[in-house]
């Protein structure tokens, strides 16, 4: 379900990656991971996952799939990086 909604935030040209998981905590330190090398991006969201303070019976901890934060952040790079690049 979240990879068809980056699909369409992505069609329509949002560049808020992030608006599915807003209300997350501490959302801009995984915001952070899309300036790291790119081959340290799994690490620096594996790392928010294991430092975000959610409690395992919340609701939100279902937004903390590491596929689904990845996608996130492999979106914002890519809405973010200049067209022709």
């Amino acid at each position: 379900m979240f990879l068809l909604f980056l699909l369409f935030t992505i069609e329509r040209g949002n560049c808020d990656c992030f608006q599915s998981i807003a209300d997350l905590p501490n959302l801009d330190e995984l915001k952070d991971c899309t300036a790291v090398n790119s081959a340290e991006i799994r690490q620096c969201v594996d790392e928010y996952i294991q430092d975000v303070p959610i409690n395992p019976t919340s609701p939100l901890w279902e937004l903390l799939d590491p596929d689904n934060l990845l996608a996130a952040v492999r979106c914002q790079i890519k809405m973010s990086t200049p067209k022709g690049r």
